[in-house]
């Protein structure tokens, strides 16, 4: 269970209220337990943590309603559990999924920036989860807190380099206006993801990436191209 924050009376009447008005719907066996805990803040991520297991459409509701919640601890139990569900789920519900959960995120502004400011410094768990919701929101914002997070952990990395993949010409964009901005070790994790991106974009930062003083960059700009 993640350390929850402090939650306002204001924001536990608000979501309290949303999740006890849809949470009795859900299905047999599952609501009942749950009410008590989603009624309480701080036992709230534990019944975002069963209603992830379940993965009934009512619950999912409440789910990404989570994420918009003001309490941390509360966010990121809803990204812990939606991501599970998104792992569980067909293709075709996954998409889907994603699609809702990334559009919730974006309209939640403060959520996504203590996010991206979480992913610098949360324990490797947390990191981890908040790169694969960092990786569904895709905008051109978490690429550099992305790419930062990739030199912190091998399996982060893992993790930061597909959901740039993922992006495109998204990120090659925001990599290639952002590059004179970037260190030396930056840049070879750039040509990481630039080889895999693939778009011609990304081919022209390389190309041009050759003609660095830095060996260490050339090599990597070889090896990516």
């Amino acid at each position: 269970v993640h350390a929850v924050d402090m939650v306002s009376a204001e924001e536990n009447d608000v979501l309290g209220g949303f999740l006890l008005t849809g949470i009795d719907v859900l299905v047999d066996g599952i609501g009942g337990p749950l009410i008590p805990l989603l009624a309480d803040p701080l036992l709230r991520p534990v019944a975002f943590g069963a209603l992830g297991r379940a993965a009934d459409p009512e619950g999912l509701e409440v789910l990404l309603k989570g994420l918009e919640a003001g309490s941390r601890g509360t966010r990121e139990a809803a990204i812990e559990a939606l991501l599970r569900v998104v792992s569980r789920s067909d293709p075709e519900d996954a998409d889907a999924l994603v699609a809702r959960i990334r559009a919730t995120a974006r309209s939640a502004q403060p959520a996504l920036d203590d996010a991206v400011l979480r992913l610098a410094d949360a324990d490797l768990g947390t990191r981890l989860l908040l790169a694969q919701f960092l990786g569904i929101v895709a905008t051109p914002e978490v690429v550099l807190p992305l790419l930062r997070a990739a030199g912190a952990d091998e399996a982060l990395a893992e993790v930061a380099f597909g959901a740039l993949e993922s992006f495109g010409d998204t990120a090659e964009a925001r990599l290639d206006a952002h590059w004179d901005a970037l260190d030396g070790e930056l840049r070879a994790q750039a040509c990481v993801v630039l080889a895999r991106t693939s778009c011609a974009r990304g081919t022209t930062r390389l190309i041009a990436a050759l003609d660095e003083s830095d060996p260490v960059l050339r090599a990597a700009a070889a090896s990516a191209l």
